[in-house]
């Protein structure tokens, strides 16, 4: 499982490597939802879920 807190601070290599060094042009799109998910007011738990989500569809992508 991978931690969720702070997902905002990963860089962009962290985010290829976590997609297996998978296509760029995913990672910038899914980069960029994290962060506008982690500026939603909501509660940790909350956002934690859906950057879970993001997450699983980056890894699918």
């Amino acid at each position: 499982m991978i931690d969720l807190k702070g997902m905002k601070k990963l860089t962009r290599n962290e985010l290829v490597s976590l997609n297996g060094g998978g296509r760029n042009r995913c990672i910038r799109k899914f980069q960029k939802q994290i962060v506008k998910a982690n500026s939603l007011n909501m509660t940790d738990d909350a956002r934690e879920g859906v950057i879970g989500i993001i997450l699983d569809q980056m890894l699918a992508c």
